[in-house]
């Protein structure tokens, strides 16, 4: 059983590069980047208005955003942004985590059929978990080991999320359970949990198909010193895959966009008055 995905918009401007993905069952997926630095205040709305061109902002769904961590004047303006676009539009607004959209982008992403968009497939990169997912999933047993996230952040100390690896079975309408099954086993309801479209070559309208992939938060984003976290990671059974995120972030936009579909399908709290920023510390 398969769902038609809706158009939507995904937003990241929590560091340096500003990343913008839309999809529409017209054109597939577009995606770009641009390392605009300090001049993200002067460039993000005309490069918005330009990269929209081909659509009608009347036919998106919803909209999707990253709120961090990350840099703290490029994330507000990216969330004041979206949450305008979506009060205007009168659109969902789903904020989706900087990190979660990493390990998404890094650890998963790689594994699922290439995506296909406007300029060719996106270009894959290698995954630490290699074959292990696909054994997985064909014995259907998603013991797998955890995804440790980690980012710098101000006065030595650092941001991180823990997540799992899960599976959701879609239905028309919304997900048939509202849980996650994992080792053969519903093990209890994740309403933060995330699920990615699939990126099928050139199969429009693109849809979203049952045992799909997702991330459960073993341990939400949060900050603290770096010793303390070594201790959490260390103490976690089998040892996690540990990521890293060290620069330029607009990259993973697609990943934002994957993670809000499933918010969308679950119908979960979406208003834009909901959506704010993470910053996790004062930036002084």
């Amino acid at each position: 059983m398969v769902v038609s995905l809706p158009s939507a918009l995904a937003i990241h401007t929590s560091s340096p590069s500003l990343g913008l993905c839309a999809y529409h069952p017209d054109y597939g997926i577009t995606s770009k980047t641009w390392d605009l630095g300090r001049d993200m205040s002067t460039q993000l709305h005309h490069r918005l208005s330009a990269f929209l061109q081909p659509y009608n902002w009347n036919e998106l769904e919803f909209i999707a955003v990253a709120i961090g961590p990350g840099g703290f004047t490029s994330t507000r303006m990216g969330v004041v942004l979206a949450r305008t676009l979506a009060q205007q539009l009168n659109l969902p607004l789903f904020g989706i985590s900087s990190l979660a959209a990493f390990a998404w982008h890094q650890a998963i992403a790689p594994l699922l059929p290439p995506r296909a968009s406007q300029s060719g497939p996106l270009q894959p990169h290698s995954s630490p978990f290699g074959n292990e997912v696909s054994a997985a999933l064909n014995s259907k047993d998603l013991a797998l080991p955890a995804i440790a996230v980690q980012m710098p952040a101000r006065r030595n100390q650092v941001f991180g999320a823990i997540y799992e690896l899960g599976q959701f079975s879609p239905s028309p309408n919304r997900l048939d359970t509202d849980k996650i099954v994992q080792n053969n086993q519903v093990i209890r309801d994740h309403s933060d949990s995330h699920v990615a479209a699939p990126k099928a070559l050139c199969d429009r309208p693109q849809t979203l198909r049952s045992q799909n992939l997702c991330l459960v938060p073993q341990q939400p984003d949060h900050i603290m010193e770096q010793t303390e976290w070594q201790q959490q990671v260390e103490q976690l059974s089998p040892a996690p895959h540990r990521l890293s995120v060290d620069g330029n972030l607009g990259h993973t936009v697609d990943s934002v966009l994957d993670l809000a579909y499933i918010d969308y399908f679950r119908k979960l709290e979406s208003h834009w008055s909901t959506v704010y920023p993470f910053y996790g510390q004062s930036p002084v």
